[in-house]
Formats: structure tokens, sequence, C-alpha cells
């Protein structure tokens, strides 16, 4: 059966109670903190999430020496302010997509304007998890990392009321 064509569209906004370099910091250099199951293409496998920090970086999952999964490009790169990836961002089939990372500072609060676009073979229930993976993943994983340094990512466990998710587009966010 052939799959029909269609469009992700996850746009959230996350208050962080910290400065914009701490919040731009655990997101690009200690993604491995707040990032993990079961967000990750292979979770026995996984000893890394990994941002290259730079234009024409990649976003990949480390599994060992020389193996792992790339997820995205860096196509924009602003030091502080801004990252955008462009790529499948663990979809499977064929997809492309961008992930936008915007940061505004708001006195003692970071405001992380985020977006995730995608189109291709992205069925509604795929849309869905991933809304509710994107809002675990930044409004309760990255700022609890920031704000009190819980870990949730590679190597410990996820939150208790992390959302549960079917087959049908669970991650492997």
């Amino acid at each position: 059966m052939a799959k029909s064509i269609g469009v992700l569209r996850v746009k959230q906004d996350v208050d962080i109670q910290a400065p914009r370099q701490r919040v731009f910091q655990a997101l690009v250099e200690e993604t491995s903190a707040w990032w993990g199951s079961p967000y990750l293409r292979d979770e026995a496998a996984a000893q890394a999430m990994i941002i290259e920090p730079r234009l024409g970086g990649r976003l990949y999952e480390a599994w060992g020496e020389h193996e792992g999964a790339e997820w995205a490009r860096v196509t924009a790169f602003r030091l502080h302010e801004l990252l955008e990836l462009e790529g499948r961002m663990a979809l499977s089939g064929a997809v492309t997509g961008v992930v936008t990372f915007r940061l505004e500072e708001r006195g003692e609060t970071t405001r992380l304007h985020f977006s995730h676009h995608a189109l291709g073979e992205v069925s509604p229930q795929v849309e869905q998890n991933y809304i509710k993976g994107w809002r675990d993943l930044l409004m309760l994983r990255l700022a609890a990392y920031v704000e009190k340094g819980v870990k949730y990512g590679i190597g410990h466990p996820p939150p208790a009321d992390a959302p549960v998710f079917d087959e049908l587009g669970a991650p492997n966010m």
C-alpha cells in the first residue's frame, strides 16, 4: 500500500529560568544530558546525541567508533541565538524537514521559540507523536536540566510523566 504525503507542523514556545547563554549551551553542547529514551534510533547502542555547533555540522546519534545515525545538518547558526537543522530527524521514509531553535532573552528567563516542519510520508498520528515528543524534550527535560540539573538523557530513566507512544510514529523520534 502506497503511503500518502503529509505535513508535520510543530510550534512551541518554552520559557526556561536561565540566561540565554546557559540554555544555548545545554541545547547544543550538553544534548545527551536531556535527550534520551524513547527519542533515539537505537536505544541499546546510543552513547550520545551530538550537535556540532557550526554551519554544516551534524546532529547525530553516536553508537560507537564511527557508528551511529545522522538526524540532520546545521543550516543556520548564531551563537546563543539560533540553531537551524535540516534533515529527516529520525522520520522514516521519504521525508525532509527543518527544525529551528531561536532563543530570546527576557530578563532572568529565556524564551525558546521552537518549530519543526516536515513534508513527506508523515501520518497524522506521527505528527501528534512528534508534538508530544518535542513538548516532553523541551518543556520538561531541557527545562529540568537547565533549571535544576536533572538529567533525563542517555543513560538516565525518562521522567515518570513522559508521554507513552503507540507503535505508529513512536520515536525513534
